[in-house]
């Protein structure tokens, strides 16, 4: 059906982006729930919740209604217990590639695969919740019914650009303060999800979505390192001996790296106005 306004174009994207991805997550709930929690699987849940949620989010109709309150709780519980074991999954990579064998590499992984296990549990429970709750139907319904007309559309995408011009510029002059960076990232995150979406909706979408994906894989590896560092400074207090030794010698030169990451992404923010 042809259209001058981008309505139709607006809500046929819409279904065509938000009905695969709540098909997938519906897959990996059902083998999550059935206690199968591989990283592969973890980590489309994660990022498959996100981005629903940015899509979610920009739907029109009554914000305040019980419904739509109602999905966008489920989705956010969904997104937190995934993270949670991701963000393991994603310090065991880099201990196993940074820390050689022996007792501070044996001593780190313990701790973060006995910490692994119990955030699995914790998405596991969350899993079966939500599956009997019917989620990815109560998505797939809630995005194939609903249109978003241009107009709304740009706005939602300048709403989430002046959101990252707004947190970077507290940013760029404290690049080591780790709670500005954290709400930078995730406020870059939702900016490149939205603009995902909107790509061949609302002109600039394409080269907004690419410039978000490169500030957010660079405010990403500097989470990675500071979650793990932050693991790393309570590990040593316990550790003993050679372990102890090898514990503070990654911890000094993962916060090296940190540090490194953080002045690249005040660089970057700085380069590209915060935009």
């Amino acid at each position: 059906m042809a259209t001058t306004t981008g309505m139709a174009d607006t809500g046929l994207l819409l279904a065509r982006a938000g009905g695969p991805i709540a098909h997938d997550l519906a897959k990996r709930l059902t083998r999550v729930a059935r206690e199968k929690v591989s990283a592969r699987d973890v980590h489309r849940l994660r990022s498959g919740s996100r981005r629903l949620a940015a899509l979610f989010h920009h739907l029109p109709g009554p914000g305040g209604s019980a419904r739509r309150r109602r999905v966008r709780s489920m989705i956010r519980l969904l997104r937190r217990r995934a993270g949670k074991v991701r963000d393991c999954d994603v310090s065991l990579e880099i201990v196993e590639r940074e820390l050689p064998a022996g007792d501070a590499s044996r001593e780190i992984r313990r701790r973060l695969r006995r910490r692994r296990d119990r955030a699995a549990r914790k998405l596991v429970e969350a899993s079966a919740l939500l599956l009997s709750r019917e989620l990815p139907a109560r998505l797939i319904a809630a995005v194939g019914k609903k249109t978003i007309p241009q107009s709304r559309a740009h706005a939602a995408l300048e709403r989430c650009r002046r959101r990252v011009v707004a947190l970077a510029r507290r940013v760029v002059d404290k690049p080591d303060h780790a709670d500005r960076l954290h709400k930078l990232r995730l406020a870059v995150k939702g900016h490149r999800d939205t603009a995902a979406f909107l790509v061949g909706v609302v002109p600039g979408a394409a080269p907004a979505a690419d410039r978000a994906k490169a500030l957010a894989d660079l405010l990403g590896k500097a989470q990675d390192l500071a979650v793990l560092s932050d693991l790393l400074t309570r590990v040593a207090r316990r550790a003993r001996g050679d372990a102890r030794e090898g514990i503070v010698m990654l911890q000094r030169r993962l916060n090296r790296r940190l540090k490194t990451a953080q002045r690249h992404a005040a660089s970057a923010l700085g380069g590209a106005g915060g935009a």
